[in-house]
């Protein structure tokens, strides 16, 4: 038997629920290392209770991680990048629920180009999945597909699966 997982958000919470199900492969699905890639954008918050939630399910070690660009640069918003004492004070808190972990999550800031850095720690830390935000866009496709973006080189270059969050936005009533 396999594990099938569902991940689905009730009251803002994720809520996990595991299924056994049979397949022809014996192989577990279950994952030891889950690196969770964030900007700290709005959705933030949600991506990491995904992150924490199956973290927890697989009893595996969160890596959370927040890449800086060198050199004191500026963001798209013309705000200065945080600090490394603030990106890691940052990546605490998405996780509080984390405390309820097996291992205890660990944080990662890394100096770079965002994709390239993803990339390299999930190689270097044997990541089984990415968990990276994706900016709300009109449709899956343009935040997957559109080359420029971090996620797109995540997804087309990543070494192991990934998955793709993107931000619950309240619809006007």
């Amino acid at each position: 038997t396999t594990e099938i997982y569902t991940l689905s958000l009730h009251d803002a919470l994720p809520i996990s629920v595991r299924e056994e199900v049979q397949l022809s492969s014996e192989k577990q699905s279950r994952f030891r290392r889950v690196l969770l890639a964030t900007n700290f954008a709005e959705g933030s918050e949600e991506t990491a209770g995904y992150a924490v939630a199956l973290a927890k399910l697989d009893e595996a070690q969160l890596l959370l991680l927040h890449a800086c660009k060198p050199g004191g640069r500026r963001n798209a918003n013309g705000a200065p990048e945080l600090s490394v004492a603030e990106a890691l004070h940052r990546l605490h808190e998405l996780t509080l629920e984390g405390k309820k972990l097996r291992h205890r999550p660990e944080s990662i800031v890394e100096f770079g180009d965002a994709g390239t850095r993803v990339l390299d720690v999930a190689r270097l830390r044997n990541a089984d999945l990415i968990m990276i935000g994706g900016r709300d866009a009109p449709s899956i496709f343009a935040t997957t597909h559109i080359s420029m973006g971090t996620t797109h080189e995540v997804i087309a270059n990543a070494p192991c699966p990934v998955l793709t969050v993107r931000p619950h936005l309240a619809q006007a009533a």
